[in-house]
């Protein structure tokens, strides 16, 4: 029973596949296959295979509801279906590699690098999902040249954030506030900010810390430490849309260490790490530079 039913399944797949290919043989396209409709066929039978765990013919059949979608225009559901592909095809090379079949020629990953550059091709330079699909492929074929070399702003800041935290585990702080302020600083030359909102509300918290625990002569100071300083000593009430997404409540903790930090007040110090500390919002970078100033406090 199992074996008609997929036997039936390839058959539907060879059927809507001659579908595509009078599409692309008709002159008049009205006379054509309704395109649409075919997408949704291969959609359906994308989900089919996948169930069966015939991921191959599963990616296959994605494939051909993005060329569908391509006759349509619609970018968006192209690319998606064109990572659906991807990401099909990877299955079906684990399920491959699982058997230890000599015969595995790594076609299917073949299958999947098509499918990924498709999907890139329709992307811009700057986009985050061209970016985020970056990653994603790098785990996959961490030696193709096109994967390394990749300049996307997104994927640098990614990179850069990833090292800085490495930086911060081993002490290296003011290696991480470099890494941190090239960040800080391309956004906002390219003034993209609202782009990166969140990455921009973590790394401002990180920054002050490590200028706290650096506690760097003006000399060593570049302009955009400097700014974040002055912007928290001031006396006047800031202006809350200055920092993004930072909740309130961190906000004025950290505006309160600050003040302290440069009124050489420990005492207040720990109290505002302290309240700190215990904020659901900090990330583990956060956590293990403010562990590190309630010790160097303590003393």
């Amino acid at each position: 029973m199992e074996r008609n039913h997929i036997q039936n399944l390839i058959q539907e797949y060879l059927t809507t596949s001659n579908k595509v290919k009078k599409f692309d043989r008709v002159i008049f396209k009205r006379l054509a296959p309704n395109v649409a409709e075919v997408s949704e066929e291969f959609h359906s039978l994308a989900i089919k295979f996948e169930e069966c765990g015939l991921y191959q013919y599963s990616g296959m059949c994605f494939l051909g509801a993005a060329k569908c979608q391509k006759s349509l225009a619609n970018d968006v559901c192209e690319i998606d279906y064109y990572l659906k592909s991807a990401r099909a095809f990877v299955k079906a090379n684990e399920e491959e590699k699982s058997l230890e079949l000599k015969s595995n020629q790594n076609e299917y990953l073949e299958g999947a690098m098509k499918s990924y550059n498709n999907a890139l091709a329709k992307l811009s330079e700057n986009s985050v999902m061209k970016a985020a699909i970056i990653r994603e492929m790098k785990t996959l074929f961490p030696t193709y040249e096109d994967i390394s070399n990749f300049s996307s702003p997104c994927h640098r800041f990614h990179d850069l954030e990833t090292s800085a935290s490495e930086c911060i585990k081993n002490y290296n702080y003011l290696l991480a506030l470099e890494k941190l302020t090239d960040i800080f600083d391309n956004i906002n030359e390219r003034k993209k900010e609202h782009l990166y909102e969140e990455l921009l509300s973590r790394i401002e918290v990180s920054r002050l810390l490590l200028l706290i625990i650096l506690n760097l002569p003006p000399a060593r100071q570049s302009p955009s430490h400097i700014k974040i300083l002055e912007k928290f000593v001031s006396i006047n009430t800031l202006d809350q849309q200055t920092y993004l997404n930072i909740p309130d409540k961190i906000y004025k903790i950290m505006k309160n260490l600050v003040l302290s930090w440069s009124e050489n007040n420990m005492e207040c110090m720990l109290v505002a790490l302290n309240e700190l500390s215990n904020c659901i919002w900090i990330t583990l970078d956060h956590r293990m530079l403010i562990d590190y100033l309630i010790e160097k406090c303590s003393f």
